[in-house]
């Protein structure tokens, strides 16, 4: 089975070309943005990430405040903003 992964920037296309790969060859699509968006809700996910840093990290609906998570990783640094979910916008040459 051959496994191919659609990689690139904010903006570069990524959906529009796994759309068009998958209906073109019935492949399985796995979107790995709706994954770890599944991820961030799962109770076990939660109940980790508050005995790591407190409740604090959890707003009043008891969901995970990313922008707080983000905080406490990169130790207060300003991170920018990256598709609404605080991601880090440094050096991309790890």
């Amino acid at each position: 089975m051959a496994v191919t992964a659609v990689t690139g920037e904010i903006g570069a296309g990524k959906s529009t070309v796994s759309s068009i790969l998958a209906r073109l060859t019935g492949c399985v699509l796995i979107d790995a943005d709706k994954v770890a968006a599944e991820i961030w809700t799962s109770p076990d996910v939660k109940g980790v990430f508050a005995s790591r840093w407190g409740n604090d990290i959890l707003d009043a609906h008891g969901e995970i405040i990313k922008a707080e998570i983000s905080r406490r990783v990169h130790g207060g640094k300003e991170c920018g903003s990256y598709g609404g979910y605080g991601g880090y916008r440094g050096n991309r040459s790890w």
